[in-house]
């Protein structure tokens, strides 16, 4: 099937293939018995990448410090973030716990507002670390 994408600046063509069709088909969830049917993508592939790495800061670098060891970093998190910054063999070692992140589930809120607060407060690691061998050595 040929379809033009919805985005009001490319209307480009692409193709949604029947095996796309089976895929969204088969990834299609049942709730209460009932199929709910994914639609074919309105959007071409490029514009569906773009809208999937919207939210994700690939164009600025800012200098910040590792929380946890100190450590001067230059990252993609700019200072003003509420949540921390670990240098990469800090978030990857075991002087933090990950598990201290963990919140119990609340029926009562919606589970968007819940995953936001989750991804707010979880640490991301740094892109690049400024002399930190040194420093990441006393740990």
């Amino acid at each position: 099937m040929q379809k033009t994408c919805a985005n009001s600046w490319c209307h480009a063509a692409f193709a949604v293939t029947s095996d796309d069709l089976a895929f969204y088909d088969k990834v299609s969830p049942v709730f209460g018995g009932k199929k709910e049917s994914i639609p074919p993508p309105t959007l071409c592939p490029e514009c569906r990448q773009q809208r999937r790495l919207a939210f994700r800061n690939m164009r600025h670098l800012y200098r910040n410090t590792c929380r946890l060891s100190g450590v001067p970093v230059i990252t993609n998190v700019s200072p003003d973030k509420p949540f921390p910054v670990y240098v990469r063999e800090v978030w990857l070692g075991d002087g933090w716990d990950a598990q201290a992140y963990a919140t119990p589930i609340d029926a009562n809120t919606p589970f968007l507002k819940q995953i936001g607060r989750l991804y707010r407060s979880v640490p991301r690691w740094s892109n690049y670390i400024e002399k930190a061998h040194e420093k990441l050595s006393k740990i």
